[in-house]
């Protein structure tokens, strides 16, 4: 039997990108999603969306109905790899280097779900894919877009690109790290959980049994998961642009005509805020419990609106008054010398009676505008000139809320200290990624480096102590940022081992 997978190659010699085509057995595919897992989708812009929508359900009857049919049916995958390995004569491919699904997380967690779950026979079922050998240095450029022109079976939103900012995984990271205070007398702390890619919430109990979901649900509500629009309405909100929230979740996250988008303020608020090592240290632990204080805030107004008893009727309205009465709240407690004080309402996890008391009054006055102007009000409040008009209010904010302000000193000393242990933590993360490659990995990379000469003398002394972290010879802080650069070198120049 021939080694490899027979291919067809699907460009010439002249083209940017080298192009494969090429059919897999569905045995084959849900076998690397059980060993790969969402590893196999990090570059796609969402991860499986369950059995829920017409296209997932439609997969998974055809696999157990009509399996002989499914490749008639389906549309296939569009995946890409750095490098491709072939036979001789080029007509079998023999191993993919990073191979990753970029259009297609739904057919391939499909048919994983179908054979784990319900024991489906994968014997008839065969899918299409149309491989892209994409340079590591492009991924970034290039899989983005061809995700946007290739994917036809459910629409993918602006915020599912940009998932994988160093910003989206860090927040991700934070997320499934720390722990959130018990509120309401509970005893278990639970998570806020960031969904990073679309779907990753249902998609991370697929492979749990029923207890195990259970407990999954407990320690992740599904109250408090959170996306990347929803962060985004967080932020824009409580930084005074409540007319960005009211353009909708889409344009709010990536912008419309005349308006920067949260993706290109967070961007620039990334980057602004590097060091000359290229790690950022303002989005840090003290930045993420503020923006679930802020999550938590305007989740218990929208909820209070919607279901109030008061003499004004909030109706359609309170998707523009939500945002524009918290931004009319911080920006007046802004005039003063003190912050509102968001690690209380992390620490509690809920909102306190006498801060809701303020809002809801606010709320009443921003209302009461909208109903003055005489105009359309979901129009009108997507204008900056109504922000400007809003701030000029007369807007009370009660001094029953005082214990729950602070000094903007304190504030502003807690951030820096903040940024501190987010630098430590940036040198502990990269650390910990020296010792995790191993002593024989970075032995691997020098026996290497010694037929390419591609690595600085400098490069090589530390290289020699990664070899010796047996012996106890550990890099410092700087020396493992030094070396972590050089073997991202030593890949683009052609350094690989096999995991």
């Amino acid at each position: 039997m021939q080694e490899g997978i027979e291919c067809l190659r699907a460009s010439t010699g002249e083209a940017s990108l080298q192009s494969f085509l090429f059919v897999l057995p569905g045995a084959i595919l849900a076998d690397l999603y059980e060993k790969y897992g969402e590893r196999l989708l990090e570059q796609n812009v969402r991860t499986f969306l369950q059995f829920r929508g017409k296209v997932n359900k439609g997969i998974r009857n055809t696999i157990v109905q009509q399996p002989a049919m499914f490749f008639a049916y389906n549309n296939g995958l569009s995946a890409t790899g750095e490098e491709v390995i072939t036979d001789e004569k080029g007509t079998r491919i023999q191993r993919i280097k990073n191979l990753q699904i970029v259009n297609g997380g739904q057919t391939t967690a499909s048919i994983y779900t179908a054979w784990n779950k319900e024991r489906a026979n994968l014997d008839g079922i065969f899918v299409q894919v149309k491989l892209s050998v994409v340079d590591s240095e492009k991924i970034n450029d290039i899989v983005p877009k061809i995700s946007e022109y290739a994917n036809t079976q459910n629409k993918v939103n602006a915020a599912d690109f940009f998932s994988n900012h160093p910003f989206h995984l860090r927040i991700e990271e934070f997320s499934r790290r720390i722990w959130a205070p018990a509120a309401d007398g509970s005893p278990r702390h639970t998570h806020w959980f960031y969904e990073r890619a679309r779907g990753q919430y249902a998609n991370a109990q697929t492979k749990l049994s029923k207890a195990e979901a259970g407990k999954f649900a407990a320690l992740n509500p599904k109250h408090q998961m959170f996306a990347k629009t929803d962060l985004a309405k967080f932020y824009l909100t409580f930084n005074e642009m409540p007319f960005l929230v009211c353009l909708g979740a889409q344009k709010a996250f990536a912008g419309a005509a005349g308006y920067k988008g949260f993706v290109s303020i967070i961007a620039d608020e990334w980057t602004k805020n590097c060091d000359r090592n290229g790690d950022n240290t303002s989005i840090n632990e003290n930045w993420y419990k503020k923006i679930i204080a802020q999550a938590i805030i305007f989740k218990a107004l929208n909820k209070q609106l919607a279901g109030t008893l008061r003499d004004i009727n909030y109706g359609s309205y309170k998707s523009v008054i939500v945002p524009y009465t918290l931004a009319a709240f911080i920006h007046n407690i802004g005039k003063t010398q003190f912050c509102f004080d968001y690690g209380k309402i992390w620490q509690m996890q809920n909102l306190p009676e006498a801060v809701m008391e303020n809002l809801l009054e606010i709320a009443d006055e921003i209302i009461s505008y909208f109903m003055n102007k005489q105009t359309n009000v979901s129009e009108f409040a997507k204008r900056e000139v109504c922000w400007q008009e809003i701030q000029i209010l007369s807007v009370n904010v009660h001094d029953e809320i005082r214990p729950f302000l602070c000094y903007k000193e304190d504030v502003q000393e807690e951030q820096q200290t903040a940024k501190k242990t987010q630098k430590d933590l940036n040198s502990i993360n990269i650390l910990q990624y020296v010792f995790e490659k191993t002593e024989n990995y970075w032995w691997k990379l020098r026996e290497w480096d010694d037929k390419k000469h591609c690595l600085t003398p400098k490069e090589r002394s530390i290289l020699d102590i990664a070899c010796k972290i047996s012996r106890g010879r550990i890099p410092s802080d700087a020396q493992a940022k030094v070396l972590v650069a050089a073997e991202k070198r030593a890949i683009e120049e052609g350094f690989y081992v096999q995991q």
